[in-house]
């Protein structure tokens, strides 16, 4: 049986969902596993195919989750055996039904454009078109360079306990293990199919198209909020403050908005006068109206800003490397020059290409000698050995640049935005420029104020006195605070029965990781998994974002903590995947290790 298509890059490109059967039936009849890697947005593990795995984690750096460009290709294309696929030419609009409002899309479809896909355009994303169509999502996470599939599949949603995208979810297609192709839909007496599949990490199969209900067009009006933790608007450690306090309660401020974040900054120096922050963002749904005027919401100024917090937390996780900070910036460069570029002609767009293109690099310029300098100074201390005392310095701007405090006679900045472009926040923060990485993690809504309680001991486990901190439990970057409200998809990790502790929705608790930090991710995640565990708060990691260490078994047993223990509806779902893929094509080594498969069915 021959190949149906030769890889590109590595991957396999499909444009019909003829061709993505033919892939799969190939699989199939060979015997080889079959994954489909959207933008890039998940860890590795979580998308690729085994030997994929291996080839990357010996030969490559993975930054956010994303394998560098310079390395994909040649990795990819070395291998034998096993189907690496891209949906990227696959994202096409199928119809519209204008009287139902419902869109039918194909799988490959991005939300909005992702900049790092040659094939994503501004014109062929899902939010586009519905914004030209005057329709809306319920809601989006704080990215779109998603695909729809990837989005949905890995269970990401975004701030709300009210609205949630997957709420918009009516049907599916998808092609089986076997190359069938099925239908689900939400309207189906049947829904046990349904709720398997809408949250299923691609082990029931491709999916192939997507149909959503929309409503009308809505806009976002909002505020956010910085200061320092007893004075903000919102008391993350409890649900009823004290008689006289000015603080909302954490639940109420989650149920009272229709969409919110918070970017907790627990960071402590006692010397230099910082005691943690807490960043407050909410909106609430408006109607359009004919004299609406966009006042986005602004993560950083300018690019510069950005470049600089880049610049900043590089120092931070490589304090005692400054070839290595240096080697990170030179390799930001070209993408700082074309991002600068850019922002010269929005803000002039008559200026001639070349001039914008000469001022890029005349920024670049003065940027990077002001990057020389200062590794040059640090690399020329001479006393390495108190150069992990230069981190409150830098960790200082790097909080002001991320959360400045709000002045006093200017309380927060107000925003308004369409709902496509207000919600997703943090498209701002350019993935190359600010490589971030996280875990994710969801506790029961009723048990978020415990479990921030908990976080609070941890990151204050003394007195601080005179040159301590806290960084050693609290990193070097913001822990971000949102809430989601109950999924009826069974591996969602905000299921609930309606009956259990997740019925009120869950809580998430996302410790920011700059990616090229030289210390290992897991090794600062892992204390505070223990933390929530010895504490028996019971806790989901997103199954895209990181996980523990499939090597990490001689005290916990972490399938079992996290997914075994947390899902009631996992046998039924290991039942329906045996039943779609029963030779097991789209499992790899790293799912069979968390949801305990040891044969194929």
């Amino acid at each position: 049986m021959a190949a149906p298509m030769q890889p590109e890059d590595g991957y396999c490109y499909p444009t019909t969902e003829e061709e993505i059967v033919d892939l799969v039936c190939y699989a199939n009849a060979k015997n080889l596993q079959l994954r489909v890697h959207g933008s890039g947005h998940s860890i590795p593990e979580a998308s690729f195919t085994d030997d994929s795995i291996v080839l990357i984690s010996k030969t490559t750096a993975v930054r956010a989750g994303k394998i560098k460009p310079k390395d994909q290709t040649a990795d990819l294309r070395s291998l034998p055996n096993n189907i690496n696929v891209k949906l990227s030419k696959y994202h096409n609009i199928l119809e519209f039904d204008d009287a139902q409002k419902t869109v039918k899309v194909e799988a490959g479809i991005h939300l909005y454009r992702d900049p790092e896909d040659p094939y994503s355009t501004e014109e062929n994303s899902l939010l586009y078109w519905l914004s030209n169509k005057g329709w809306a999502l319920p809601d989006l996470g704080g990215i779109t360079h998603q695909t729809v599939s990837g989005f949905l599949s890995t269970g990401s949603a975004g701030g709300s306990l009210r609205h949630d995208a997957k709420d918009g979810v009516q049907a599916m297609e998808i092609v089986d293990g076997t190359g069938r192709v099925f239908s689900v839909s939400a309207r189906d007496p049947n829904t046990d199919l349904f709720h398997a599949a809408l949250v299923s990490m691609g082990l029931l199969g491709v999916v192939s198209t997507v149909t959503f209900k929309c409503s009308e067009n809505f806009n976002i009006c909002g505020q956010q909020t910085c200061t320092v933790m007893d004075e903000g608007p919102v008391d993350i450690f409890d649900d009823t403050p004290p008689a006289g306090s000015e603080q909302m309660g954490l639940s109420t401020f989650l149920d009272q908005n229709d969409y919110s974040r918070m970017l907790w900054l627990p960071q402590k120096n006692t010397l230099l006068g910082i005691y943690g922050r807490l960043q407050v963002w909410h909106a609430n749904r408006v109607d359009p109206a004919d004299d609406f005027v966009r006042v986005p919401f602004t993560l950083f100024k300018n690019v510069n800003e950005m470049m600089l917090y880049s610049f900043l937390m590089s120092l931070l996780g490589n304090i005692q490397d400054m070839d290595k900070v240096n080697e990170i910036m030179d390799g930001m460069r070209s993408r700082f020059v074309e991002l600068s570029k850019q922002e010269i002609k929005d803000n002039n767009p008559d200026i001639p290409d070349s001039d914008a293109e000469q001022q890029a690099e005349d920024n670049a310029e003065n940027m990077y000698r002001m990057i020389g300098i200062i590794t040059a100074l640090v690399k020329a201390f001479p006393y390495p050995n108190v150069l992990d005392k230069l981190l409150p310095m830098f960790s200082t701007v790097a909080i002001s640049i991320l959360a400045p405090l709000d002045k006093d006679n200017e309380p927060g900045i107000n925003f308004t935005d369409t709902w496509w472009q207000g919600l997703p926040m943090d498209n701002q923060a350019d993935d190359l420029l600010v490589p971030t990485t996280f875990t994710e993690i969801w506790v029961p809504l009723r048990m978020a104020t415990e479990a921030t309680k908990a976080l609070k001991r941890y990151f204050d486990p003394f007195d601080l006195t005179p040159h301590k901190t806290n960084y050693e439990n609290t990193g070097k970057n913001a822990w971000e605070l949102y809430a989601s409200k109950p999924s009826s998809a069974w591996l969602s990790m905000s299921y609930s029965n309606g009956s259990d502790e997740w019925q009120e929705g869950a809580f998430r608790i996302d410790p920011f990781w700059f990616v090229e930090n030289a210390d290992d991710p897991r090794a600062f995640f892992r204390p505070v998994w223990v933390l929530l565990k010895t504490k028996n708060i019971p806790f989901r990691l997103h199954w895209g974002k990181i996980l523990p260490s499939m090597d990490d078994t001689a005290e916990y047993d972490w399938p079992k903590i996290l997914v075994e223990d947390q899902y009631s509806k996992l046998n039924d779902f290991l039942t329906i995947r045996c039943s779609k893929d029963p030779n097991g094509i789209f499992l790899t080594q790293y799912w069979r290790h968390w949801l305990r498969i040891d044969n194929t069915c």
